[in-house]
């Protein structure tokens, strides 16, 4: 069980505080029901309710990584191969999907796709598809969220230079 006070990592929605746990009934004939209570720590104005008892929503809070951690994340990552989607609108139904879902990992794969396929473009000097380059800034703002709580990281924008500084 998660404790008042602490940071969590919550799907697509970035890093909350547990601001509270308590009982909650939501509707006029439901149960009252013990419920994490989570504001996101770049919008206070949004507040999350998670049922403690629903073990697929709570499976989403994730207790922040460590450096260590991070970096052993990036390291393992970068064992994967990094295949391209040639086509549009498959590749960008992967991207919603990774951005979506929220994993880590898969994030960190997406930054490091993005940025090689990014560079080639570039260098053969091309221009990268809006939606491509919208999926790397979003992808970079989730980890930023959660890694410059443990890392001197300064900005979204720097997230895919950490990466490489990693491997």
């Amino acid at each position: 069980m998660f404790e008042i006070g602490s940071y969590v990592s919550y799907r697509a929605d970035g890093v909350c505080k547990i601001a509270d746990i308590r009982k909650e009934s939501f509707g006029v004939l439901a149960e009252p029901a013990l419920y994490y209570v989570l504001h996101p720590i770049h919008d206070e104005k949004s507040i999350f309710f998670v049922p403690v008892d629903n073990g697929m929503l709570v499976a989403k809070m994730r207790p922040l990584l460590s450096a260590d951690e991070i970096t052993a994340l990036i390291k393992r990552v970068a064992e994967r191969p990094l295949e391209w989607i040639p086509e549009a609108k498959p590749r960008a139904n992967f991207f919603k999907r990774i951005l979506s879902e929220g994993e880590r990992e898969e994030l960190i794969y997406l930054v490091r796709l993005l940025k090689i396929h990014t560079e080639t473009m570039q260098s053969q000097g091309k221009k990268v598809y809006a939606t491509d380059d919208a999926a790397a800034k979003r992808a970079a703002q989730l980890l930023f969220a959660e890694f410059s709580m443990v890392l001197p990281i300064e900005s979204p924008n720097d997230i895919s230079d950490f990466i490489e500084s990693v491997l």
